[in-house]
């Protein structure tokens, strides 16, 4: 299990790599917001295919840039296309009390627990700076997103994030793995596995087959050697407001399911 530090420094090692090879943001996967660097380059190796949004802070450290997927929102400017995502990997705040500093900033409330009965206890937050684009990188429309960041005692990791539904469409049920019904809210879960890989690596038959056709496997091009990792996620919609549940470690279905019910309750 990588440590918090260890985490940060791997995202933005990646992100980093994969920026320098990057030429033009077309499209990202996301649900990953992975999330990751959307570049023309990867999208002629097979590293970019639909998903809904992904979304771990981490992934969105400082100068780094997250490309998000989404649907077909029609704005006067043209389609909305992606995300751009952007914040600092340190918490703008630390304090639980402190949270409606960044409702204020955003302009919005959200369901939030300070800890919950799974062991997850609230360590920071913070404000995503976003922006929706049309396919040549025109700045449609901008918003900001409250992201929470929780650990519990094994060190496990999760990030919960908000934004307003009003800002773009997006169906929540797109791939979802899972579906249960809480407090009348439908809660949408996904697991994704990433696939990592150097900018030179050619995938093969099976795996550039699986990347196209399975929504829930992903290569993406930027690191070193070949490496997987996996990403978890729930999703779902209370009162104007879409919220992320969402972990790179291993934090089962079950547990996800307790922290909304906790939430929603």
């Amino acid at each position: 299990m990588r440590s918090d530090t260890e985490f940060d420094m791997f995202i933005s090692d990646w992100l980093k790599q994969s920026a320098d090879n990057a030429e033009v943001p077309v499209r990202c996967k996301a649900e990953i917001d992975e999330r990751i660097e959307c570049s023309e380059s990867n999208r002629k190796k097979g590293g970019i295919k639909q998903m809904k949004k992904w979304t771990v802070k981490k992934i969105v450290t400082t100068a780094a840039v997250c490309c998000l997927l989404i649907g077909t929102g029609v704005y006067a400017a043209g389609k909305l296309t992606y995300i751009e995502s952007h914040s600092s990997s340190e918490p703008s705040i630390t304090e639980y009390e402190r949270i409606d500093e960044l409702e204020e900033e955003a302009g919005f409330k959200m369901l939030t627990e300070e800890d919950f009965t799974n062991g997850f206890v609230f360590t920071g937050g913070g404000i995503v700076d976003t922006e929706g684009k049309d396919e040549q990188g025109g700045s449609l429309l901008s918003w900001k997103e409250i992201s929470l960041s929780y650990k519990d005692g094994q060190g496990k990791v999760l990030s919960i994030d908000a934004e307003k539904e009003s800002v773009y469409d997006m169906d929540l049920s797109a791939d979802a793995m899972e579906v249960r019904t809480i407090r009348g809210i439908k809660v949408y879960y996904n697991y994704t596995e990433m696939y990592l890989v150097p900018p030179s690596y050619v995938p093969t038959a099976e795996e550039e087959e699986r990347n196209q056709n399975d929504p829930h496997y992903n290569i993406a091009y930027g690191s070193d050697a070949p490496e997987t990792n996996y990403f978890s996620s729930l999703s779902f919609a209370k009162d104007g407001v879409r919220y992320y549940i969402s972990t790179f470690d291993d934090v089962s279905a079950d547990e996800l399911y307790v922290i909304a019910e906790e939430l929603l309750d």
